[in-house]
C-alpha cells in the first residue's frame, strides 16, 4: 500500500528578498512573530532565553537552512502542500530589522571570500 506524502508550510504574503543573493521564504512578519515566541519560551531544552543566551545563533542557523529557498520547490516532492496562516501578514512595521537581518548573515555566515555560504 502506497502513502500519500504530506507537507504544511507557512501561508507567506511577502517573502524576503534582501539582495540577489539572500532571499528566504519567510516574510517579516513570520520571522518577528517567531522570534517573540522563542523569547517567551520557558523550560524549553535550546530555546530558552534564560537558561541559553545562544538561542539567537540557533534561530539565526534555523532561517540560514532556507536561504534561496522557495516553497513552491515541495511541489515536486510532496503529494500534498497546504499553507497555514501563522501570522495575519499585515506587514509588519521592521524598522531596521532588514539590515540587521542582512548584516547577521554578511558577518555570521559569510566565508573567507566575504560571500554568504549556502
Amino acid at each position: 500500500m502506497n502513502g500519500l506524502a504530506a507537507v504544511f508550510y507557512p501561508k507567506i504574503k511577502t517573502p524576503i528578498s534582501l539582495s540577489k543573493y539572500l532571499s528566504f521564504p519567510f516574510s517579516y512578519d513570520y520571522l518577528i512573530q517567531c522570534y517573540f515566541r522563542i523569547q517567551n519560551r520557558k523550560d524549553h531544552e535550546t530555546l530558552d532565553l534564560e537558561k541559553s543566551p545562544t538561542f539567537y545563533l540557533i534561530y539565526f542557523m534555523f532561517l540560514k537552512f532556507y536561504k534561496g529557498f522557495e516553497f513552491s520547490q515541495l511541489k515536486s516532492i510532496f503529494d500534498f502542500q497546504h499553507e497555514i496562516s501563522y501570522t495575519t501578514e499585515k506587514g509588519a512595521e521592521v524598522g531596521k530589522f532588514p539590515e540587521l537581518l542582512e548584516a547577521v548573515f554578511k558577518n555570521s555566515f559569510s566565508g573567507k571570500d566575504g560571500k554568504i555560504s549556502s
